[in-house]
């Protein structure tokens, strides 16, 4: 599933498109850390100050964040069909 990724190079941030495989992640939460660096202009310029972030966790242990609200992002990755559970 394509997504959009936060990626730090050690000296400025970008985003890239991400493909990620829906089998290998094992959980997605809210990533308020890349909320706080958008709010100090850290993040590239021109993104809306309203966008929300989820760091998704892969079976390798991987952590990627990605643009996007929890239950968007899991319902990119696995549809509407499946439950997500908050907590």
């Amino acid at each position: 599933m394509m997504l959009t990724e936060v990626v730090f190079d050690g000296s400025v941030y970008s985003l890239e498109a991400r493909t990620l495989n829906p089998a290998t992640v094992t959980g997605c939460k809210p990533c308020r850390v890349t909320k706080r660096l958008l709010a100090e202009g850290k993040l590239p310029a021109g993104l809306d100050p309203r966008l929300s972030f989820t760091r998704v966790l892969t079976l390798d242990g991987e952590s990627v964040i990605v643009v996007g609200e929890v239950a968007k992002v899991h319902e990119k990755l696995f549809g509407r069909k499946s439950r997500l559970l908050l907590g």
